[in-house]
């Protein structure tokens, strides 16, 4: 089985132990030291300021959302705030604005 994952993929082993020299003294030790890393990996990198910043500046907006209330629930701010925008969207893909001109 090993044979085949040698002729198929050569590089997804470190080193193979080759046969041929298998009575010839070993001028070095192979490198047995364990593989370090960091897990878990920080895929933000470079960009993690800027994202923690954003984050905060979600977390300050939601603390000055209005409480929900029974005059004033969840579900109905959601649908106010999604209407709007989706009318938004609607007039930015209008060919033409028509604006109103005062009456000389």
């Amino acid at each position: 089985m090993l044979d085949l994952l040698r002729k198929r993929q050569p590089d997804s082993v470190e080193q193979w132990w080759d046969e041929s020299n298998a009575d010839a003294e070993l001028t070095e030790a192979p490198d047995v030291s364990p593989a370090t890393g960091v897990f878990p990996q920080d895929f933000l990198g470079e960009r993690r300021p800027a994202v923690e910043q954003g984050a905060e500046l979600v977390r300050r907006a939601m603390q000055q959302l209005p409480t929900p209330s029974a005059d004033n629930d969840v579900e109905a701010l959601w649908e106010e705030e999604v209407t709007a925008l989706i009318e938004e969207h609607e007039r930015t893909k209008a060919p033409v604005v028509d604006v109103p001109l005062g009456q000389s």
